[in-house]
């Protein structure tokens, strides 16, 4: 079997950009996202956008090689870049005076052991806001997945399309893409690697 890379993120992948705002914020992105929980934030709250990729070049003019990718192949690329949005979060904070409440989440977390980023009682620990926020983040992040995957499909003409990897298993990319996925190639996009046999003891 051979394949053709015909997208890759130019700096952080989905997931680092998940982890990193999720640090930033002092919660974990996935609890006050997650609908069986508890109703989550306004997704257009923070209106994010993705502007156009444009390659780092150098003073001389050649371009830097990226060693998170695998080499380029001929072709159509549908390149990702998430580093823009994580510094949008970050101008947010800053911009709406949110360091308090991050740091006043900080210290909730120190003084409890027994609650974790991923712990259910976070989310209390978040106001509207930040909810807000991070609901926007997401909205943004995996609408842009979509784009991009939907484009790559349609211009190559793909019969069949598998989505794979951490992100994949997110409560909102899977959801919003299945419908769309279904329609335009597989009518099971989302796989799940099969279980190793088990030995008898």
């Amino acid at each position: 079997m051979t394949y053709h890379n015909v997208g890759r993120t130019v700096d952080d992948a989905a997931g680092e950009a998940y982890d990193k705002v999720a640090k930033l914020l002092a919660s974990a992105i996935r609890r006050p996202l997650d609908r069986r929980s508890r109703p989550y934030g306004n997704p257009r709250a923070v209106p994010f956008t993705f502007s156009e990729i444009k390659p780092r070049v150098h003073r001389d003019g050649s371009t830097p090689a990226n060693k998170k990718a695998p080499p380029r192949s001929e072709g159509p690329h549908f390149d990702f870049s998430f580093s823009g949005i994580k510094t949008a979060v970050l101008r947010y904070v800053e911009a709406h005076h949110l360091r308090a409440s991050i740091e006043a989440r900080r210290d909730a977390l120190s003084a409890d052991p027994g609650i974790t980023p991923k712990s259910a009682a976070v989310t209390k620990l978040c106001d509207q806001q930040t909810l807000d926020l991070i609901a926007s983040f997401q909205y943004a992040v995996v609408g842009n997945l979509q784009r991009q995957t939907f484009a790559a499909a349609e211009s190559l003409g793909a019969r069949s399309l598998i989505v794979s990897g951490g992100v994949a298993a997110n409560t909102e990319l899977r959801p919003a893409s299945r419908p769309k996925l279904t329609a335009a190639v597989s009518p099971s996009p989302f796989h799940r690697s099969p279980s190793p046999p088990t030995t008898p003891p």
